[in-house]
């Protein structure tokens, strides 16, 4: 049957299989996109002749996770409203099952790592805010080697960049938290700083719904500087 499969419906099918591997599998988000991506690969060159080749990759390969693997940040895309940015594989999937859990639903898994620098978490703001399926922003740091500030840093050079498009929802804890959140305070962007993880994702389900409907509605309504 994949034989004879076009290049757009075996692109639908390998795209499934890489959210059905991530969202079911204990295996680390990276090793399942590396193996998700080798077994593309080997699968199109041994079935089908090499002018389909383009095409197909084309297709399956989502242009985010294209962007975000030139900066070696881990993204995966989902169907959910609610863009993540966390650090530390385990944490992020915690913070997608407690999205869950509030109601919500997560429109990617995207960590930054442990080592990320400013560019890094820039770009991966970037990323998120460019997304029209993402409603609001939950970023979710538990900063050990990975620093809140830089975090922060980061974040305000994305918003004064391309300006601030969705609700954003912060929590931040560990390394540098009290710099971290002064520097988000004073930064003349409103930020929603969350006390913890479930207070974090109660206020990023809510005002991602809260978005939805005011943009089905087209009632123009605005949180504090951001048009919706």
């Amino acid at each position: 049957m994949l034989l004879c499969a076009t290049p757009k419906s075996i692109s639908t099918i390998m795209h499934n299989l890489g959210k059905h591997l991530f969202t079911k599998s204990v295996i680390p988000p990276r090793k399942v996109r590396n193996t998700y991506f080798l077994f593309i690969l080997l699968f199109i060159l041994f079935f089908y002749p090499q002018h389909l080749l383009c095409t197909i990759l084309h297709n399956v390969l989502d242009s985010r996770e294209v962007e975000a693997a030139k900066y070696d940040l881990n993204y995966i895309g989902l169907d959910g409203n609610i863009g993540c940015m966390v650090n530390g594989a385990g944490l992020a999937m915690s913070t997608m099952d407690i999205i869950q859990l509030k109601g919500g639903s997560p429109a990617n898994f995207l960590d930054v790592g442990g080592g990320a620098n400013e560019e890094q978490v820039q770009k991966a703001f970037e990323i998120l805010n460019a997304d029209p399926n993402v409603q609001a922003i939950l970023v979710n740091i538990f900063g050990g080697i990975m620093r809140c500030d830089v975090i922060a840093v980061g974040i305000i050079n994305a918003a004064k960049e391309i300006g601030m498009k969705k609700p954003l929802v912060i929590r931040l804890q560990g390394t540098n938290v009290e710099e971290a959140k002064s520097m988000i305070d004073g930064c003349g962007f409103r930020m929603i700083l969350a006390n913890d993880l479930d207070d974090a994702a109660e206020k990023a389900v809510g005002v991602a719904e809260i978005a939805k409907r005011a943009e089905a509605l087209q009632l123009g309504i605005k949180f504090e500087g951001l048009s919706i």
